[in-house]
């Protein structure tokens, strides 16, 4: 086990997920002005805090690749399991930075929200694709968002552009929590050989 913490970086993940969740809440309140295709305004704002809830994210991509080279295929180690593991130490870092900086604050809670989005939407991408076409999945649905999620005439956005609205919705979280639910369930189902030729794939 102690080789398993080492090669994976787990301490290093969790500082990640720590870190980056602690600086999302300092820049609550700062937009970047994006590209919008909705009518309106050529330009619209987009919380900065999204961007930072892809840094654990794409910290995960890069273990899931080592964890499927030939040294680690080759044990006996349940690696999926071990996979979820990984993302429940990475989602358990953010609620705990949150829950410790603005356990008041409820509408905060939508980084948790967006990461467990994200993460759900890599993991089930991964049952049929390759980790490094995966792990830019979450990065193309935020630019999605922001270029169609705007909806200028409500004041507000469109129902399934939750992930870049700052205020939690129970739609984000039923959705969010679905996805998260579906992506792990489908990666405990996919067989380790099927794992190793998607990532000699993207090799």
């Amino acid at each position: 086990m102690r080789l398993w913490l080492k090669t994976n970086t787990v301490f290093i993940l969790i500082a990640t997920s720590t870190v980056a969740t602690w600086l999302a809440l300092l820049v609550n309140d700062q937009t970047i002005l994006m590209p919008n295709l909705t009518g309106g305004p050529i330009l619209a704002p987009m919380p900065a805090q999204i961007f930072l809830t892809l840094v654990p994210v794409v910290n995960l991509a890069m273990i899931f690749g080592r964890s499927l080279e030939v040294p680690m295929i080759l044990s006996r180690r349940k690696l999926a399991l071990l996979n979820v593991s990984l993302v429940l130490m990475a989602l358990l870092a953010a609620t705990s930075v949150l829950a410790g900086e603005n356990i008041w604050q409820p509408a905060q809670w939508v980084l948790l929200q967006n990461l467990m989005l994200f993460i759900g939407l890599q993991f089930a991408l991964m049952r049929f694709v390759t980790i490094k076409m995966a792990s830019i999945a979450p990065t193309i649905w935020i630019l999605i968002c922001a270029l169609y999620g705007h909806d200028f005439q409500a004041g507000g956005f469109q129902v399934w552009a939750f992930a870049i609205d700052q205020q939690a919705s129970q739609v984000g979280w039923s959705t969010s929590i679905f996805i998260f639910c579906l992506g792990c369930a489908l990666h405990l189902s996919t067989s380790t050989s099927r794992k190793f030729k998607l990532y000699n794939l993207g090799k």
